[in-house]
């Protein structure tokens, strides 16, 4: 997608701070609404299920990583039963290494020698360098200093949320969308994070207040997994950053990763389609390096599936109220359809038109997995799986698809808007010829 004339070096460095300006304020209003005072103080994780969470990283710290080991047999509750082996290590691996730490001496030189090359290379325009910069400064910065466990705790608890921001931004950015797409992206995301629709099944604030943190943290890694592929299977670019994310995702929860691996089996019918052969093996490769780096986990939980419990959730039958009006909420006096699903699905009606006419492939991306999670929570077998946990996903598609037609209805807008000025100008002076 091209709109407009061609933009300056000038233009082009005040687009990147104001993108970055703005994905910093979504990212900071997240984190000043989670009220840090209380973050920061060291009490007990409560609320929902999120107490019975606290338990697990400390029993890692405590029993399973002295004895080098990730997942084990511990003898705590219903005599007995297996740590992290069905449920994810990542998020609670995070959580010991910010209350461990190291010594700050030795790494915050190195911390402050990232973050200014970082943002020295993103002015200077060097957007991927600038992101891996990021992505080491996020893993070396929790080891600086050594946390109370239930700071350490709640800081990795809330952190899906408040990186969500900066994966939607990622998500536009590694997709190629111009200016200001990648930054309208941030912004939507935040009607994703403050969802009141639902408080269960994953990926928005409340969800992961009421201990679904893990689907959070894999939800914004999973959007970062997508721009990979979708810029790795266009250019060939990436692969290891592409696999790395995708192993990260299904480490943090496995949900976000069976959406990401439904929206790139999409995709790659779309390359095949535009006989772009080449992504095959991009994505193959991706694929065995993702694998043999989550096996660890993955192979022993996919073998032992067998001894899963089923919740029992009762399947949801209702369509038109989850999926068009959320008129039909449950408890009522908690759950409200806030931001209305109405207005995003009309905004994400001009986003898909806009995408196909402008033939913008994130838009088609976004179409699809709308449509297909639409799909699956109506039509996928009742069993472990309960199909309100689709939801999420399908809200996700359409709220970011709404950003995106924001995005696109600017761009045209702009484009009208120069048009006009030039028409406007053509007609003063062909009205000044004698």
């Amino acid at each position: 997608m091209n709109l407009g004339p061609p933009k300056t070096d000038g233009s082009d460095r005040l687009e990147k701070w104001v993108t970055g300006l703005v994905v910093l304020a979504c990212s900071l209003f997240i984190f000043r609404q989670l009220q840090p005072s209380l973050i920061f103080q060291d009490s007990t994780p409560t609320g929902g299920d999120l107490g019975a969470h606290v338990w697990g990283p400390a029993f890692l710290r405590d029993e399973l990583l002295p004895n080098l080991r990730l997942t084990g047999w511990t003898p705590d509750w219903y005599s007995g039963f297996p740590a992290f082996h069905f449920y994810f290590v990542l998020p609670a691996l995070a959580i010991v290494i910010l209350d461990v730490g190291l010594n700050p001496i030795f790494s915050l030189p190195i911390v402050a020698a990232l973050v200014a090359l970082g943002g020295f290379s993103y002015v200077q325009g060097h957007t991927k360098r600038a992101l891996g910069f990021g992505i080491a400064v996020a893993v070396l910065a929790p080891l600086l200093i050594s946390l109370p466990y239930n700071v350490a705790f709640k800081l990795i608890a809330v952190s899906g949320v408040v990186m969500f921001p900066v994966a939607a931004w990622a998500l536009g950015h590694l997709s190629a969308l111009r200016f200001p797409g990648p930054a309208v992206l941030s912004i939507a995301s935040l009607a994703f994070a403050f969802d009141r629709s639902f408080n269960i099944y994953g990926g928005n604030i409340a969800s992961t207040l009421a201990g679904e943190f893990a689907a959070s943290i894999s939800l914004s890694l999973s959007l970062v997994a997508l721009g990979f592929v979708i810029r790795g299977t266009r250019t060939g670019e990436g692969k290891v950053w592409g696999a790395v994310f995708i192993a990260l995702t299904g480490l943090s929860h496995l949900l976000p990763a069976f959406w990401l691996l439904t929206v790139v089996a999409m995709l790659m019918v779309i390359r095949l389609i535009q006989r772009n052969f080449g992504a095959v093996p991009w994505i193959v490769g991706a694929g065995a390096i993702s694998g043999m780096v989550s096996a660890f986990w993955v192979l022993p939980f996919a073998l032992r599936s067998d001894f899963l419990n089923d919740m029992g959730w009762e399947r949801i039958e209702i369509l038109h109220s989850p999926l068009v009006t959320r008129s039909d909420l449950n408890p009522a006096n908690v759950l409200t359809d806030y931001p209305p699903l109405p207005v995003l699905l009309t905004l994400a009606a001009v986003g898909a038109v806009l995408s196909v006419i402008r033939r913008v492939e994130l838009g088609s991306v976004l179409i699809l997995s709308a449509a297909a999670m639409a799909a699956a929570f109506r039509w996928f077998p009742d069993g472990r799986l309960w199909n309100a946990r689709i939801l999420p996903f399908y809200y996700l598609s359409v709220t970011l698809l709404a950003g995106l037609g924001v995005a696109l209805a600017i761009r045209e807008l702009a484009k009208a808007s120069f048009v006009l000025r030039m028409a406007t100008l053509a007609a003063s002076v062909i009205l000044l010829i004698p």
